[in-house]
């Protein structure tokens, strides 16, 4: 995480030093890795509330504190390839696809 006051990637605001972020999956053919996404308390209460009436939580290859309040809620768990360094959100009650195991 940066050590600067980054702006919200929703509304522009300033973010506290501390604030909740996410880094976003990008295509392969990427030269740089993505930058963090960073949340106002605001933001990530909506993004929040949003994602909870919606059912899902979006795919970030690293995971925001509200998504994991997501994943609580709607009973989602995380997966990942063997050997990946990357996980996904997997519904608990679904059984896991071949080849993924459980995060722990």
């Amino acid at each position: 995480m940066s050590s600067y006051n980054p702006h919200c990637c929703i509304c522009g605001r300033y973010c506290r030093f501390d604030s909740d972020y996410s880094i976003p999956f990008t295509s392969g053919e990427a030269v740089y890795p993505p930058s963090e996404e960073y949340y106002c308390v605001r933001c990530a209460e909506k993004e929040k509330q949003y994602h909870i009436q919606a059912g899902w939580i979006p795919p970030n290859w690293h995971k925001a504190k509200w998504e994991f309040e997501v994943a609580e809620v709607l009973g989602f768990v995380l997966i990942k390839l063997v050997g990946a360094a990357w996980s996904l959100w997997h519904k608990a009650s679904e059984p896991i696809p071949d080849g993924y195991v459980l995060c722990v």
